[in-house]
């Protein structure tokens, strides 16, 4: 997923950082204000499952730019998502990555967990995206 995104998730609010190399952290607020909320069960707001997913995709890709050389290539694929907790409106996301390089298959896969403010498992992720720079590259 390079370049510009059609998306109701404002690309602000999102705030992506990286404590260690191959790990990152994201933290956005759930409002209710936001146009998207709406119509997704409007007497009970839940922050659709599709949002939690990019996300992670949008908070890895920080992160891959900023840990390995080259980048990170196109999204390959949703390898999984397992929604364990509705996320709501008033709500802190906050998503826990960590990422590997495979160098053999010229791929990065990205694991993340993603816990509500009030330390709740809403969901767990797995990724794949493309490794830009093929078979030397690695983690910085």
């Amino acid at each position: 997923m390079t370049g510009a995104v059609a998306s109701p998730i404002p690309a602000a609010g999102l705030t992506v950082t990286v404590p260690r190399p191959g790990e990152f952290e994201a933290v956005r607020s759930v409002v209710a204000s936001d146009p998207y909320q709406a119509g997704h069960y409007p007497d009970y707001l839940i922050y659709p499952g599709v949002f939690i997913v990019e996300n992670v995709v949008r908070a890895a890709e920080v992160a891959l730019a900023q840990g390995v050389p080259g980048g990170a290539g196109p999204l390959r694929r949703l390898r999984s998502g397992r929604f364990t907790a509705p996320v709501r409106p008033g709500d802190r996301l906050v998503v826990r990555g960590k990422f590997s390089v495979d160098r053999s298959e010229e791929r990065i896969e990205v694991r993340a967990t993603c816990v509500r403010g009030d330390g709740v498992t809403a969901a767990t992720v797995r990724l794949v995206f493309a490794l830009n720079g093929g078979a030397d590259a690695g983690i910085r």
